[in-house]
Formats: C-alpha cells, sequence, structure tokens
C-alpha cells in the first residue's frame, strides 16, 4: 500500500519488468501492425525512470511502426520527475501523458483529497509540455 501526500491510501502492486516485456513479445506475435501503445494500468509515471527506458526501447525494437506511445500520469507523479527525465522519456518514445483532471476547482480538489490544487495541476501540465510531450 502506497500513500502519496495527503490523499487516500492506494493498493496497487508492480509487474515484474520481465512480465511487462513478455506481453509485448505476446503483441508482436499476434498483431502484424502496431501504430499505437498505450501503457495502461495505472499511473505508468511512478516507475522508476530506468524501468520506462528499458520498456520504451523495447517497444521501438519491437514495434519500429509505432508513431504514438503514451501513458497516464498524475501531478505526484509528474513532479517526482525531474525535467531530465521527462525529456529522455521524450526521446525514448513516449509522446504523449494524459492527466485525469477531476477538477479545477481547489475547493472539490480538495474535497476529494486529490493532494493538488489546481496551480500544481498546471505547473506539471506545463512541465510535461516543456519536455515536448502533449
Amino acid at each position: 500500500m502506497q500513500k502519496l501526500e495527503n490523499r487516500q491510501e492506494i493498493n496497487f502492486s508492480w509487474r515484474h519488468l520481465e512480465e511487462i516485456l513478455e506481453d509485448f513479445r505476446i503483441a508482436r506475435r499476434t498483431y502484424r501492425y502496431v501504430d499505437k501503445v498505450f501503457l495502461a494500468d495505472g499511473d505508468a509515471l511512478v516507475r522508476r525512470a530506468s524501468d520506462l527506458y528499458v520498456i520504451l526501447d523495447y517497444i521501438k525494437e519491437l514495434f519500429p511502426e509505432c508513431q504514438r506511445v503514451a501513458a497516464y500520469g498524475s501531478p505526484p507523479s509528474i513532479r517526482i520527475r525531474t525535467d531530465e527525465e521527462l525529456r529522455t522519456l521524450r526521446e525514448k518514445g513516449l509522446t504523449l501523458i494524459y492527466m485525469g483532471l477531476e477538477s479545477g476547482c481547489d475547493e472539490v480538489l480538495t474535497m476529494m483529497r486529490k493532494g493538488q490544487d489546481r496551480d500544481e495541476i498546471v505547473a506539471m501540465g506545463q512541465k510535461v509540455h516543456k519536455a515536448g510531450m502533449g
């Protein structure tokens, strides 16, 4: 169980890196053409940057036709990424980060215990944009 700042406790488990890579091998055997990949099942940016680099390199190797790799990223997970890590993720093929924003109203964000205010959300969006990702 992990607790992110003043947010609710979140239960999740880590998938082993080799298991993730095996999923990609299976996908390559299954699909002739893959132009988009979405790193799903939660906030991918909480993984170690080195793991994400391996995953992105593997996607590029297995799916040279892939034009877009996207992932979810919350403001807290974006905050822990350095500008250099984000630029490297972009260079390795991560082109889009989705932030699920329930509200731009600080009162609602506080009531929902989201752990950030609208200024933090905007700042993390700008950080991602500065790294070259949408």
